[in-house]
């Protein structure tokens, strides 16, 4: 570590790409990125490893580095004491994934900042979240006395919790005797319905975070006319609520991370990729079965308006990751007002719109009472006024910094929202075949292999990379007559059973073969959370293309994997609901719809029918003649209906297919 006269310390961290490593670069303390080097200095030394893990954005993350580790006393012990680890989740999600199964298994929660303490060889010993200064500076004395002292304890201590950790990893068994059925639907419901807060929306308790896929499932089972299911209305008012309130900036667009409260009025303030690129594609989706709402619209415009406005990397035809929560080393600054802001950016305007705006006095933050924003009913005509709060933001407020590294599956995330935006503005059409091709260029080696961060080489994929540009494919090629693409898709999932597989050959690690992280422990991810498992995708991307190319055993393999999730899905459809949307495709008759014939032709006739229809189909278009053995056989200018191996319905008009 060492001095300069801008900066009175500076560490290692300063060569790091990584914006979050970057912010802390200045600190006292003696931080060491993930790596080699870290593990190899401690077992050297015969010190604990101090891990901190986080991502720029989050507002906690901030707090704690003020509070601790920019304390020269505070940092002096760190760097005395242990060897201490600054890991970006983003780039390392493996390591996160690890130390978070310990502080989840140790203290029953998690999230961010996480900090974990673990023995020189990397086994976890201890681990938790913010820790005021007070709290951090007692367990670090506990910790490395207790090391020194108790050395054998804290041995057998740490075998104990990596036993732990993998017996949670342990792969549900598989009845192959299980059948899926629509029934079935009934018995999963209530577990995602029990929690449902009835006033406004989503499920409780606070905080509460979108979790599109829960919304997804219900937006699905109305796709699949699943009349039975009475959440319709709950659908409804989550995505309306969502819309109008504090969990979505009003003045420029966008979705924040979570609310914090149970009324969706006050959030934490940071902007993630992978939120608003899952929103754009719900919204989108809810739009076209909705049409009639004209706020599901509003919403999907401005979302996306969002993206390419303040994630959009021009130069290299990317999205960033994040915004940050903090501007000025206060959360929501950027996008808060006090009164007096109000009154400055609107004048006579103010009384107008006071009511919808501020909720008659909800949703101030802080002691200063800034407000959030709210827009309580949706009227176009009030435009105005919020256009007028946008341009006294852009003039008089500290802007957030922006993380710009762009990681794959969010970038694939978001291509996939715009897939299902197009259906509702075509001129962005244009714009997602720029993205896809920008993002196969980018992340995909000679060899097949992907990076998981653009521009960064040692960064392997992860088995979510994978999974969502193999699903992105699979619907792009789909939707717009890409061949090469779908066998590409083909190419990947091969490459990604060959990276990932596990001793059973049922479900997939998380990290990969060539992963260089040196983990200790590899994890199998079943659970979906706000990105679904990278299973769960890989179990519906196994399933169409077994189909599309003869591969029996894939579309086996999926079922297995599905099988073994139905008992989680009787109890927890909340965490397993992307697994929930399978069950409805393999229950409910999945079925595609092929058109093969020239391009103009066959988007001229479905554009002719109602979007909401088409909703229902994989719809799988080709122009040429290919090598997809599910084409084989098939008449040019014709359109087929098809439910797994055998097509149903055919005709050279899909207008008479479709009836």
């Amino acid at each position: 570590m060492s001095t300069s006269e801008s900066n009175k310390f500076t560490n290692r961290l300063i060569h790091s790409n990584s914006l979050y490593l970057k912010q802390h670069a200045h600190n006292p303390v003696n931080w060491y990125p993930w790596g080699e080097e870290a593990l190899v200095a401690a077992q050297e030394s015969d010190k604990l490893l101090l891990i901190s893990i986080g991502y720029s954005a989050c507002h906690w993350c901030h707090v704690m580095a003020h509070e601790c580790f920019e304390d020269e006393v505070t940092a002096k012990y760190m760097s005395d004491h242990f060897i201490c680890v600054k890991v970006d989740r983003e780039e390392h999600p493996q390591v996160d994934q690890l130390y978070m199964d310990a502080c989840q298994m140790m203290t029953k929660r998690g999230g961010w900042p996480l900090n974990a303490f673990a023995l020189p060889n990397g086994r976890p010993i201890y681990a938790g979240t913010y820790f005021p200064k007070p709290n951090w500076t007692g367990l670090m004395r506990e910790l490395s006395h207790g090391y020194k002292t108790k050395k054998e304890q804290y041995l057998d201590y740490a075998d104990k919790v990596m036993l732990g950790i993998e017996q949670n990893s342990l792969t549900p068994s598989i009845d192959n005797e299980l059948t899926f059925s629509s029934g079935q639907i009934l018995e999963f419901l209530p577990s995602l319905s029990q929690n449902f807060d009835l006033e406004t929306g989503g499920r409780m308790p606070a905080p509460k975070f979108p979790m599109p896929d829960n919304w997804q499932y219900l937006i699905q089972l109305y796709i699949n006319d699943y009349t039975t299911v009475p959440d319709n209305e709950h659908l409804l008012l989550t995505l309306q609520t969502m819309a109008n309130r504090g969990l979505f900036d009003q003045i420029e667009g966008g979705f924040y991370r979570y609310s914090t409260d149970a009324e969706y009025i006050v959030p934490h303030f940071e902007k993630m990729l992978y939120d608003n690129g899952q929103l754009l594609n719900l919204y989108s989706r809810a739009s076209i079965l909705y049409p009639e709402n004209k706020l599901f619209k509003h919403i999907a415009d401005s979302t996306c308006q969002f993206l390419y406005d303040q994630l959009f990397d021009e130069n290299e035809g990317l999205f960033h990751s994040s915004l940050d929560a903090d501007s000025e080393g206060v959360e929501g600054k950027y996008y808060t007002y006090s009164l007096q802001e109000y009154e400055a950016a609107l004048g006579n305007d103010l009384a107008k719109i006071y009511g919808s705006l501020i909720g008659d006095g909800l949703g101030y933050w802080a002691e200063e009472k800034l407000y959030n924003p709210l827009r309580l009913q949706y009227d176009v005509n009030d435009n105005d006024i919020y256009n007028k709060l946008k341009q006294f933001r852009k003039q008089h407020k500290p802007y957030p910094s922006r993380d710009e590294k762009k990681v794959l599956s969010w970038n694939c995330l978001t291509a996939l929202g715009l897939l299902t935006y197009c259906e509702l503005n075509q001129k962005f059409k244009s714009k997602l075949t720029t993205l896809v091709n920008t993002i196969i260029t980018t992340y995909l080696s000679n060899e097949n292999n992907l990076i998981r961060v653009a521009g960064n080489n040692n960064l392997s994929a992860c088995l979510d990379d994978y999974a969502l540009l193999i699903k992105l494919l699979v619907e792009y090629s789909g939707k717009y007559s890409e061949p090469k693409l779908m066998t590409l898709a083909f190419d990947l999932c091969q490459k990604c059973i060959d990276f990932f597989e596990t001793d059973e050959k049922v479900y997939l690690y998380y990290s990969s073969t060539i992963d260089k992280s040196q983990i200790i422990s590899r994890k199998i991810e079943l659970q979906d959370n706000v990105i679904a498992a990278g299973n769960s995708i890989m179990a519906q991307n196994l399933y169409t293309l077994g189909i599309l190319f003869d591969k029996n055993e894939w579309t086996l393999r999926a079922e297995n994997m599905l099988k073994g999730i139905i008992p989680l899905l009787n109890t927890s459809l909340p965490w397993f609901s992307n697994w929930g949307i399978l069950h409805q495709h393999l229950s409910l008759n999945y079925q595609m719809l092929i058109g093969i014939g020239e391009e103009i032709e066959l988007t001229k006739q479905l554009s002719s029918i109602d979007s909401r229809l088409l909703l229902k189909y994989q719809v799988l278009l080709s122009t040429e003649s290919n090598s997809i053995p599910f084409f084989d056989g098939k008449i040019t200018g014709s359109w087929y209906v098809c439910n797994a191996n055998t097509c149903t319905a055919y005709g050279t008009k899909l207008s008479e297919v479709l009836i």
